[in-house]
């Protein structure tokens, strides 16, 4: 999404029960070779309130955000980190597959907070 190499992602939810799903995910932001990128690793869970066609959930985990420059919110000091993150959507996944999910995140990290939201496209097999 969002153009040549700005935001790649790929993600993998095992439901370990019909109301609880466990997830991972890589994401890359950036790719030009001045400005530098980022790699993103979530690992977090989800639970539906509905387990049906259209369901409201929450969501919660942690990232792992590795630059590979020490430009934007990537000191020299520091290259990496990692950030907790919850988070209220609702998501309709079709019989055929289609999956539509939109969420409302809230990214922690040192006692603050940033609001940002989620928009996931894709398919489920």
């Amino acid at each position: 999404m969002l153009g040549r190499a700005l935001i790649y992602s790929f993600s993998y939810q095992y439901m370990a029960a019909p109301y609880f799903g466990v997830q991972a995910g890589i994401g890359a932001l950036g790719g030009s070779s001045t400005d530098g990128s980022v790699i993103f690793v979530p690992l977090g869970a989800r639970y539906y309130f509905i387990p049906k066609i259209g369901s409201p959930f929450v969501t919660g985990g942690f990232v792992y955000a590795s630059a590979s420059s020490g430009s934007g919110p990537f000191d020299d000091d520091s290259e990496s980190t990692t950030y907790s993150y919850a988070g209220l959507g609702f998501e309709v996944r079709s019989l055929s597959g289609f999956v539509f999910r939109g969420t409302a995140y809230a990214l922690i990290s040192g006692g603050e907070y940033f609001i940002w939201p989620g928009i996931n496209i894709g398919y489920a097999w």
